[in-house]
């Protein structure tokens, strides 16, 4: 199957357009600043649809006998996490996944730990196959993920779920601090979107597993503002935003639960928000392994919008 995006030409592509600062003739909407409010609509039924694809190529992390022999390089600076996401291109595809990604408030849910939020109900829909639901994101369940022990499993990657790690269906609740998500465990964030300082420079961290796995974090910044050009219209003074999943090192085990090695991935993406639209675009490249040179990874997922009700 013919690759639908390298990723250098689809981000060249997508922030194509006018300057913040020019007069913008061709852009949608009044140009708003962003705020909590406005960066994610979320009434119910508001939906958005993405282009979706999902590739995998012919790679193996660097696995070593113990964790102590793992390499302690730091993870990389916020510029170095843009310049490989505008640079690096990925190796050729062994495996791609294209179709649409919709994502839907559907009313409200309830978590298994008690916290009562709106439903963001998730579908990807695989070229002809019928629509699937991908599962909500909860890091503390999902065994698809590191395990509690913080084990990986040897048979698939275990950074490739149901779909995006950046953008994905749950729990979701905007509060006037931050926009997050929420699973079964337990009453704390499983994922934060957002906070309310949405400033240029502005950086937050979150612990995704406290309990179990210390060393896993999500880190982001707003790293810059942008005009930003989509199938749905052209936007100024949107969010390119960075994420950051550190791992730390994790154990790696055979089918037969056999420790086989230790590994130190990371993940890193963006996600770009214009302001009383939503996320409109995410880019996310799963498994790389820091250092003097940033690994080309495992995996990566893109999601460009394509279709919106929020601007009927």
């Amino acid at each position: 199957m013919k690759k639908l995006f390298v990723g250098l030409f689809a981000i060249l592509l997508i922030f194509a357009g006018c300057d913040d600062d020019s007069d913008c003739v061709n852009c949608t909407g009044d140009g708003a600043s962003p705020t909590l409010q406005n960066i994610w609509p979320n009434a119910d039924s508001a939906s958005w649809v993405y282009n979706h694809t999902m590739t995998e190529w012919d790679a193996e992390p660097t696995l070593y006998p113990t964790p102590n022999a793992v390499p302690s390089d730091p993870i990389p600076s916020w510029n170095e996490v843009f310049t490989y996401l505008e640079s690096n291109v990925p190796p050729a595809a062994t495996t791609t996944e294209a179709g649409t990604m919709t994502l839907t408030f559907e009313g409200m849910t309830t978590t298994g730990s008690g916290v009562t939020a709106q439903n963001l109900v998730q579908e990807i829909i695989i070229g002809s196959l019928a629509g699937r639901a991908a599962t909500p994101r909860d890091w503390r369940l999902d065994r698809k993920w590191p395990s509690s022990a913080g084990v990986g499993s040897a048979d698939r990657s275990p950074m490739v779920n149901e779909g995006p790690i950046l953008l994905h269906g749950g729990a979701w609740k905007k509060s006037s601090f931050d926009i997050a998500s929420y699973g079964d465990f337990d009453q704390n964030p499983t994922w934060r979107y957002l906070t309310s300082n949405l400033f240029v420079g502005s950086t937050f961290s979150l612990q995704l597993l406290p309990d179990l796995a210390p060393n896993l974090y999500l880190r982001a910044t707003v790293y810059r503002q942008i005009t930003v050009e989509t199938a749905v219209g052209t936007f100024k003074k949107a969010l390119d935003c960075l994420y950051l999943v550190d791992y730390g090192v994790i154990a790696v085990t055979n089918l037969q639960g056999e420790i086989i090695g230790y590994v130190r991935l990371i993940d890193m993406g963006r996600v770009v928000y214009a302001p009383t639209v939503g996320p409109v675009y995410s880019y996310e490249r799963l498994g790389v392994e820091p250092g003097e040179t940033l690994s080309a990874g495992l995996a990566d997922f893109t999601e460009q919008l394509v279709e919106t009700n929020v601007l009927d």
